[in-house]
């Protein structure tokens, strides 16, 4: 899995949560990601993310409904404190 950056309109700089070059991606584009099933929001710790990654497992947030993954993507974009502990994941 491949963690996702929602670029900002204008973004000066963007956030890296890796020293990997991470996907940046538009809103609607995410949206549509989601739509297709190819994206989901996590809201693993980062710590557990990187596990996880290391050792090949899926997150357990990676198998939720398209409704349920377009709610928390909700939460992401209006900055909710909940919204505040997702993070957009690409499945490839």
């Amino acid at each position: 899995m491949a963690t996702v950056v929602i670029a900002p309109p204008k973004a000066a700089t963007l956030p890296y949560g890796n020293n990997n070059l991470p996907w940046i991606v538009t809103y609607e584009y995410a949206i549509r990601l989601i739509k297709e099933g190819k994206a989901y929001c996590d809201t693993s710790s980062q710590e557990q993310m990187r596990a996880e990654r290391m050792d090949g497992i899926t997150s357990q947030c990676c198998d939720l409904s398209v409704e349920e993954n377009l709610r928390r993507f909700k939460e992401m974009k209006n900055a909710t404190e909940f919204g505040q502990t997702c993070c957009l994941r690409a499945k490839i």
